[in-house]
């Protein structure tokens, strides 16, 4: 039984010497710890912001463009649309993207593409051009059955 005793003994003072060193390095531990500063409260808000400007809704006519999006750097995209007014064989058309130039004092084509349909109803038609690294005023510019509709001029930059 002394053996046993003797053990116990032992153990328990491997304890009481086990959370002794566990009190002391706490202890060590918060003394160096700095005071602490006053909290402050941060109020973070998110915003979603559009990936285009609101464009106006298509009229028969009225060529409106809106920004989309743009890369870094100098690359810029738009959405061009207008509303085609009902045909009855169908339409082709013509868009064209005009730069102006100040040596010649007129207006350059720039980019140009076609489209069409063979249903003749009325339809929103759009396109998406883009401009790179080439600053300037342009225009945009839809050919449809012998009429002309032409964008305000909008300024493109980096």
């Amino acid at each position: 039984m002394p053996v046993l005793a003797g053990g116990t003994g032992t153990a328990a003072k491997l304890f009481l010497a086990t959370l002794a060193a566990i009190g002391a390095y706490v202890g060590v531990g918060i003394a160096h710890v700095a005071p602490a500063e006053p909290v402050r409260t941060i109020t973070l808000s998110a915003r979603s912001l559009p990936v285009e400007e609101a464009l106006p809704a298509p009229a028969a006519g009225l060529v409106s463009v809106a920004a989309l999006a743009g890369d870094p750097g100098c690359d810029n995209s738009y959405q061009v649309q207008t509303l085609v007014p009902a045909a009855p064989d169908g339409v082709m058309y013509d868009w064209t993207l005009q730069r102006w130039s100040d040596n010649q004092r007129a207006w350059q084509n720039y980019l140009v593409t076609s489209g069409g349909f063979a249903d003749g109803d009325a339809r929103t038609v759009r396109w998406n051009p883009r401009v790179v690294a080439n600053p300037g005023t342009y225009r945009a510019v839809l050919a449809v059955d012998g009429e002309t509709y032409r964008s305000q001029k909008f300024q493109v930059s980096c």
